[in-house]
């Protein structure tokens, strides 16, 4: 891409990226990627998705899944991550 950013909020991190392309009916198309990603303790990332959030919490992947379903988590929206760790925070830290 032409730009990218990285930021990292409390234990979600993302990374955008901005690419530019041309379309023949406008002079120019840009498009916006986001990608979230959970960091764990020792600093590794972990895509954001279902996977990866019941291998940071094996212990307490059942009440997880719940929660998930029931808050109706979406992993490409960083507020939901923001919940769903604030969530997971009550159990051993992962990793």
């Amino acid at each position: 891409g032409y730009g990218a950013s990285a930021e990292t909020t409390g234990s979600v991190g993302s990374f955008r990226r901005y690419s530019r392309q041309f379309n023949s009916n406008f002079d120019k198309l840009y498009k916006k990627d986001s990608a979230y990603f959970f960091i764990d303790k020792k600093n590794r990332l972990h895509p954001a998705r279902k996977s990866s959030i019941f291998r940071l919490f094996p212990d307490n992947s059942d009440i997880i899944r719940s929660y998930i379903a029931e808050k109706r988590i979406n992993f490409k929206k960083e507020q939901d991550l923001q919940h769903l760790l604030t969530f997971c925070s009550q159990f051993a830290t992962a990793y």
